[in-house]
Formats: structure tokens, C-alpha cells, sequence
């Protein structure tokens, strides 16, 4: 991945910030998708869950429980 840095490290704008913004989101995500498949829960399941109305935390607790040997 290419990415534009800016040309000084403290001028930044606020596209600059959504910028750091999205990639703490997308580390954060793939986090969770990561962990999901070793518990075996693919993407599309926790898509499935969270377009059902799952929050973000009930997702995490349910992952937890899967990957937990006392269900």
C-alpha cells in the first residue's frame, strides 16, 4: 500500500486525521476478523450478526464465547 504522509508532521488537516482515523478502524477490524476465523466465525457470519442487529461489543462477547472450552 502506497500512502501519502504529510510533508510536515505537524501540519495536519482534518482529511489528514480521518486518514489516521480509517487506518486505526481498519487495524481494528481486521483484528476482529482475525479472531473471529480462529474461533471459527467467518466475516460473513459477523456480517450476518451485526446487520441483525448485534452491537460491536455483543459481537466481541459471542466470539469470546466461542473460542471459551466452557460454553
Amino acid at each position: 500500500m502506497d500512502y501519502e504522509y504529510p510533508a510536515e508532521p505537524w501540519q495536519t488537516s482534518a482529511d489528514e486525521l480521518d486518514w489516521e482515523r480509517s487506518l486505526i478502524l481498519r487495524s481494528a477490524v481486521d483484528k476482529l476478523i482475525r479472531f473471529g476465523e480462529q474461533v471459527g466465525v467467518s466475516p460473513e457470519e459477523m456480517l450476518v450478526l451485526l446487520d441483525s442487529g448485534m452491537t460491536v461489543r455483543g459481537l466481541l462477547y459471542y466470539l469470546v464465547s466461542q473460542a471459551s472450552p466452557v460454553n
